[in-house]
């Protein structure tokens, strides 16, 4: 028992990783993942500068989990499961990028037809204090009674459609 290594962190064998374990993502939740640890493989993250920044996302928590010490230490490693999970929700993303002290994130979708042709998407989010707390932005949430389809939207012809016309 006195020889056992100390048992390693998922965060800290992430961060410790050359790669930032890109490659052990899954999943279509694991694309957030994916895409959180190319931006710290890409701003070059270390344990010292996820601290920091770890310290800079808990001061600015307003507020009451940050009341105590015990309390703060908890938060800190409910974020730290959070960001080294190898899946994410949009909101645990999103808190990525505000941790990361990103003002505006632009999301670009590159879609290629299958007649060859390439489109291009973008949305773009503030990521302003208060997002976490709209109820459009919680995952959890799966039913919303005021959501109106338009009177005038054009239905969606899906490639089934094509084979039920030609029988």
């Amino acid at each position: 028992m006195l020889n056992q290594k100390p048992k390693v962190k998922p965060i800290a064998k992430m961060l410790d990783d050359p790669n930032k374990e890109v490659a052990k993502t899954h999943g279509a939740k694991g694309l957030l993942s994916k895409l959180w640890r190319l931006v710290l493989l890409d701003n070059k993250i270390s344990h010292y500068k996820f601290s920091n920044l770890m310290d800079h996302y808990l001061n600015k928590q307003t507020n009451q989990a940050m009341d105590s010490p015990e309390k703060r230490f908890n938060n800190r490693g409910n974020l730290n499961k959070e960001f080294s999970n190898s899946q994410m929700s949009w909101k645990v993303f999103c808190k990525c990028m505000q941790f990361m002290q990103f003002s505006e994130i632009r999301i670009t979708l590159d879609a290629k037809h299958h007649d060859g042709k390439i489109t291009t998407h973008q949305v773009r989010l503030n990521l302003k204090d208060g997002l976490m707390d709209d109820p459009d932005f919680d995952d959890e949430v799966t039913d919303r009674p005021n959501a109106k389809v338009p009177d005038d939207q054009e239905p969606i012809n899906f490639l089934d459609d094509d084979d039920e016309e030609a029988q």
